[in-house]
């Protein structure tokens, strides 16, 4: 193949220009943590099936996990899971935190760490196995690894029960659930006051005993009847139970935010309490509250520790859980004033400190891809972690409907290597993008886009229209109309300044060709002196396209066998660089990039793809009599001469095109060469 290089100095330009923008994003944003999004993490993340993830309705087992499923994100959002990857059986870390939590993953499961100890200017992404090489010095000193606590989780349970969030709370902390009515027990004004504003019209709150009794009755009623109140305790199955029997129903535990809190400052307003230090716990005699209790502060974005407590009293014990509570504000844990105003602020923010890391067993494990670059979601306890023409001319009958295929299974190696692509995908549409060297086109981020016109004024929507608008989530693309792409705009008329990338589409009805470009690269607007102003430049920039000039890439995974046999003696497949070439002329490009990274250790390579007018015309040749061998539903020649290539082995075809008599046509490599010509 004469045109491609690996040694041009377009390709090493464009790779400094990405190495100096790295240096000036790590110095420019070593205190923000938005830069891990460029981390490759797509080495790992397996986790046993019996691992408990994050879901907006609460905790879902790791092999109950489907593509399409909502999780919850690090930062209070919600990501879908695109992809599901097998992973078999693997050796599994058990890697313990100081209060208590533990999470089980294999070797390669990347963590998000700090160490004060260490002196980390930033967090840095470490696996597993390596943490735990790590985790002691050389002398046997113990090396302190945080992790930060997630913002509080984005659920989606509502309700609206009898019982509100707060009286729950109150209930399960000082009520009595074994009376013959609905009691609960307080000093406190606020609470009664509170709870008494609160309750259906139809009922009161009566008080006695000094003002710390109180009951939940109906207005006039002195005895008797039924209460709505109790009979909802009673749907709970809370009724009857003892102070050791207690539980958080799940409505309320996996409930929005709000009602969250409102649970949480009911359970603390009762049995909570907080110290002169701002030091604060809850207690209960339920083991099964207590966990649930810690799930709750977890949810909100706190750290809790259960410890047992044990007390004497006439000569028996009494075992109690103290539940001790880290929260960023520890005011918010409150609504009872007296004790709001002893609260205090944090001046850093919770975090979990790792105590200890080992290797447990085996187990079978599966990791997830979801839809977001840092791809961190969340863990038990809320812990933050192209084809040859014949194959073409067969799908193309399909879309006819003139055949159909049974869809094959990709084994999970298959699949792991289309999830490191994927990620390649979006780790450097992110770095062009950022550095503001992208084209193509641009999808505004705001759902309710459309509730806008085209000149950014709000149209007279009803609350019905607005939610359908909201529900089929489609916003404005800019740049489709445009055949190269354009530059990221400045913002949409609906006033939102956040876009999605969309790679460019590439067609050509007269070839029926089409596809989509991964990127296509436009240095014009790049100031190189002002955008990495003190950071030593290691790119070029004679070298990028400039004036005018553009290039489009196109990015590929190799296995390390690939990147031995394929790439090391014979440079890069030659139908990747048809493809690339198809897209450089259809696009107009000046060139084009073809940028393999190696998905064992993310070593890169990368080859400038030229012009080539001859190899041009063959492929629009080749166009021209496909399109006039569909009017008589005719094939192409193989590409290759053995049914036992690897292109042809996992072909989707296969059992339709082995069975046909090409294969015992002597005169195959004649046709061959006649059709794919100096392609082949």
């Amino acid at each position: 193949m004469a045109n491609y290089s690996d040694n041009a100095d377009e390709v090493k330009a464009v790779l400094g220009l990405i190495d100096t923008y790295k240096r000036w994003a790590n110095y420019e944003t070593r205190n923000d943590r938005k830069y891990f999004k460029y981390h490759p993490s797509e080495w790992g993340k397996a986790q046993p099936l019996d691992a408990e993830i994050q879901t907006p309705y609460g905790p879902k087992k790791m092999k109950d996990i489907k593509v399409g499923d909502e999780v919850c994100g690090v930062n209070g959002d919600i990501n879908i899971v695109t992809m599901i990857h097998p992973q078999g059986v693997k050796d599994i870390y058990e890697v313990n935190f100081a209060d208590g939590d533990k999470v089980e993953c294999c070797g390669e499961h990347l963590w998000e760490v700090d160490s004060k100890y260490l002196g980390y200017a930033s967090p840095k992404i470490i696996e597993t196995k390596d943490l735990k090489n790590n985790f002691l010095s050389k002398n046997g000193e113990h090396r302190i690894f945080s992790i930060r606590v997630p913002k509080p989780l984005f659920l989606k349970n509502s309700f609206f029960n009898v019982i509100s969030p707060y009286l729950m709370g109150v209930l399960l902390g000082d009520g009595c659930l074994r009376c013959h009515s609905v009691d609960f027990t307080s000093i406190d004004g606020h609470i009664v006051d509170k709870i008494a504003t609160n309750i259906d019209k139809d009922y009161e709150v009566k008080s006695w005993k000094n003002n710390v009794q109180h009951r939940i009755k109906k207005n006039g009623c002195k005895g008797g009847g039924i209460n709505i109140y109790k009979n909802e305790l009673k749907k709970y199955n809370l009724y009857g139970l003892h102070s050791d029997e207690r539980f958080i129903p799940n409505e309320y535990l996996y409930a929005k935010e709000k009602d969250r809190k409102n649970l949480l400052h009911g359970l603390m307003d009762t049995d909570g309490t907080i110290d002169i230090r701002g030091y604060s716990r809850f207690s209960t005699k339920s083991k099964k509250m207590s966990i649930q209790f810690k799930w709750l502060i977890e949810s909100l974005g706190g750290i809790c520790i259960i410890r047992d407590k044990f007390s004497k009293c006439n000569g028996k014990i009494f075992h109690s859980y103290r539940c001790d509570i880290k929260f960023n504000n520890s005011k918010d844990l409150f609504s009872l004033p007296r004790k709001v105003k002893r609260g205090i602020d944090r001046q850093s923010d919770v975090n979990r400190i790792i105590s200890d890391i080992k290797i447990i067993g085996k187990k079978e494990c599966q990791c997830i891809t979801i839809d977001n670059p840092d791809g961190l979601y969340l863990t038990n306890n809320c812990i933050v972690t192209h084809n040859c023409l014949r194959e073409q001319q067969y799908k193309h009958y399909v879309q006819q409907g003139f055949l159909s295929v049974e869809p094959s299974e990709f084994d999970s190696k298959l699949l792991r290597l289309f999830d490191k692509g994927h990620n390649m995908h979006n780790r450097w549409s992110d770095y062009f993008k950022d550095i503001g060297v992208l084209r193509g086109r641009w999808e505004c981020k705001n759902p309710l886009c459309h509730v806008f016109d085209d000149n950014g004024k709000e149209l007279g929507h009803n609350a019905q229209d607005i939610s359908i608008i909201f529900k089929k989530n489609e916003s404005r693309i800019y740049g489709a109309d445009e055949r190269k792409g354009i530059f990221e705009p400045d913002g949409c008329v609906c006033g939102c300044k956040d876009f999605e990338y969309m790679e460019t589409s590439v067609k050509d009805d007269n070839l029926n060709m089409s596809g989509h470009a991964d990127v296509i690269l436009d240095c014009s607007n790049l100031d190189i002196d002002s955008r990495f102003k003190g950071v030593m430049s290691t790119c070029n920039p004679e070298f990028l396209p400039k004036n005018g000039q553009t290039a489009v890439g196109d990015m590929k995974t190799i296995g390390q066998s690939g990147w031995d046999f394929q790439l090391e003696k014979k440079g890069p497949h030659k139908y990747y660089v048809i493809q690339l070439l198809i897209y450089i002329y259809i696009l107009d490009c000046d060139y084009g990039l073809l940028m393999y990274e190696n998905k064992n250790n993310s070593e890169l390579r990368w080859y400038k793809i030229e012009r080539n007018d001859k190899w041009w015309e063959t492929i629009k040749w080749q166009a021209k009599q496909m399109m006039e061998m569909a009017k008589d539903k005719k094939l192409p020649p193989p590409r290759y001469n053995s049914k036992s290539n690897y292109s042809c082995k996992n072909c989707s075809f296969k059992t339709l095109c082995h069975k046909s008599g090409v294969w015992k046509d002597p005169n195959l490599n004649n046709k061959m060469k006649n059709f794919y010509r100096e392609l082949l």
